[in-house]
C-alpha cells in the first residue's frame, strides 16, 4: 500500500495532466460532432450537386435515415478534426521525454504524413468517382433502373475510405 501511495504522489501530477486533455479533447469532439450532425443537409445538398450521376436517383427508404446519416457523417467529422488535435497533446506530453533527434523525426514525420494523406485523399475521391459512375453505366446498359439509398451510399464511400487509409 506504502509503495502505491508513492507511486501516485510521484506521478499524480501527469496522470492530472493526462485527465486534462482528455478533458479537452472530448469537448472538442463533442463539438466538432455537433456541427458535424447539424450541417449535414447542406453538405448532402453540395454533394450531390457535385456528384451528378446520370440515371442515378438517390432515396431515402425510412423517416429518420437522415438522422443516422447525421450522426455517422458528424461522427465522422469528428473523429478526422480531433485526430490532429490529438497528435500535438500527444506531442506535447511526450516532448520533456524525447531526445532531440526523436523530436525531429517526429516533426518533420508529420508534414510528411499529412501530404501523404492529402494525396491519397485526392486520389481516392477520383477513383472512387469513376468507380461510381462506371457501376452506374453497367446497370443502365443492363437495363437495371439505378435507386441508391442515400444512407447506404454515403455511409459505404467514408467506409471505404476508412478501410483504405487504415489497411492500404
Amino acid at each position: 500500500m506504502e509503495n502505491f501511495q508513492k507511486s501516485i504522489s510521484k506521478y499524480g501530477v501527469y496522470f492530472e495532466e493526462l485527465r486534462k486533455r482528455l478533458f479537452s479533447l472530448t469537448k472538442i469532439f463533442v463539438i466538432i460532432f455537433a456541427v458535424g450532425f447539424f450541417i449535414t443537409s447542406p453538405a448532402i445538398k453540395l454533394a450531390m450537386k457535385y456528384i451528378n450521376l446520370k440515371g442515378v436517383t438517390i432515396v431515402t427508404t425510412s423517416p429518420f435515415q437522415l438522422i443516422d446519416l447525421a450522426m455517422s457523417i458528424g461522427f465522422f467529422m469528428a473523429c478526422v478534426f480531433t485526430i490532429p488535435i490529438f497528435i500535438y497533446h500527444l506531442y506535447s506530453f511526450l516532448k520533456p521525454g524525447l531526445l532531440p533527434k526523436e523530436r525531429k523525426i517526429f516533426l518533420l514525420s508529420l508534414p510528411l504524413g499529412l501530404f501523404l494523406f492529402i494525396i491519397g485523399f485526392v486520389y481516392g475521391v477520383g477513383m472512387l468517382y469513376m468507380g461510381v459512375k462506371i457501376i452506374a453505366e453497367v446497370n443502365i446498359g443492363l437495363g437495371v433502373a439505378n435507386y441508391w439509398d442515400i444512407s447506404i451510399f454515403i455511409s459505404q464511400i467514408v467506409l471505404y475510405w476508412d478501410y483504405f487509409l487504415y489497411f492500404p
